[in-house]
This record gives C-alpha cells, structure tokens and sequence, in this order.
C-alpha cells in the first residue's frame, strides 16, 4: 500500500476498485514501490501473478492537491458516506 502528498483539506476526486483480472502493472509497481529496470518488471510479472491468484483487488485514490494512492485489498465494504478496507 503507497500513498503519497496526502494532506488536510485535500477533496478525493476518484476512487478506484479493480477486479483482480484487471489488475495492471503500474498498480502493482505503485502499490509495491517495485524499482524500475529488469529486476523490477520480473518482481512486477510475479506480484501481479500472486495478486491475481489470490483473487486481490485495486484500490487507488487520486485527489486535490496531487494526493495519489494505490493498494490491494482482500475485501472492501462500501457503505453510504463510508469506505472500510
């Protein structure tokens, strides 16, 4: 889980859930911190491989101010004016 710029006053303007078959390689490598270079898109092929296996899902968050965010959640309850991970 990686998020960043996170400030008082900041307005949420998107949240995002993605089904685990949707997950993508830039989640996996914000979420996971994972280094650029060879290395990392091998680090990057098998946490996206584990994360899909295990059925996990996205979550990211982009706000005002620059605020971003992105991790992966095993369940998520949504309730009216309430986000519980």
């Amino acid at each position: 889980m990686r998020f960043s710029n996170i400030k008082r006053g900041n307005i949420v303007l998107d949240v995002s859930l993605i089904k685990p078959e949707d997950l993508s390689m830039p989640l996996i490598k914000e979420a996971y911190e994972v280094p650029t270079g060879n290395a990392g898109t091998e680090q990057l092929s098998k946490l996206l491989a584990s994360a899909r296996d295990r059925g996990l899902l996205g979550f990211e968050l982009n706000s005002s101010h620059g605020a971003t965010g992105a991790a992966l959640l095993r369940t998520v309850d949504i309730h009216p004016g309430h986000l519980m991970a």
